[in-house]
Parts: C-alpha cells; structure tokens; sequence
C-alpha cells in the first residue's frame, strides 16, 4: 500500500468518524443516517441502522487518526484504522477500492472501546 493510499484512508476514516460522531443538539435523523450510511458497506450499515445519533458516546475526535500496523498487516482489501474521540479509541475496518468488491473506500466495521 502506498503513501498516497494510506493517507486516503486515513482521511476517509476521520470524515466517517466525524460524521458518526453524537452531534451537539438537535439533529435530523434520516439526514444524519443519509451522511453516514453512505460510506458503510451494507452489511455495517444493516448492522448500525437504527443507532440513535444522540446516543453516540463520543462528540469529536480527537487526536491523530492512524493505520494499525502501519496498514501492511491486514488482507489488503481491508484497513484497520486507530480514531481517538473523546469516548476512547474507536478501531474502524475500512474497505478498500477492490475490483469485484466495492469501487470506494467504505467502512465495513466500528469497533468501540
């Protein structure tokens, strides 16, 4: 995986990570749902459909998003990525453009702390 490639996903993961996040006040959930579910695979966002974005535990990363393992360590046709928020650090398994397989980056998995 290239530089460039590796700094695309974490990019990619730090816009999910900052739409997903628990919004201050109040918030459309079908807007909120729209934004999010369209950077998730089907089956992560069949897996998340319904989260209320109210009870997302954390509000904002941060610190600096990073591949874990440098990103050579995993299959390559999936990433995981290191995000701390103000809830902990959330490990998020995104997707690589794979022909076959999907044609964008997408977020496959949310693992919370």
């Amino acid at each position: 995986m290239s530089a460039a490639d590796r700094r695309e996903v974490v990019a990619f993961a730090g816009r999910f990570a900052a739409a997903f996040a628990r919004p201050a006040g109040r918030t459309d959930y079908r807007a909120w749902w729209r934004s999010v579910a369209a950077m998730m695979t089907d089956d992560a966002a069949a897996d998340f459909m319904g989260t209320d974005p109210s009870q997302v535990p954390y509000t904002k990363v941060t610190g600096p998003i990073s591949l874990i393992g440098g990103g050579d360590d995993e299959a390559y046709w999936l990433q995981r990525v290191k995000v701390p928020t103000d809830a902990g650090v959330y490990v998020l398994q995104v997707q690589l453009v794979t022909p076959g397989l999907s044609d964008r980056l997408l977020i496959s998995g949310i693992e919370a702390p």
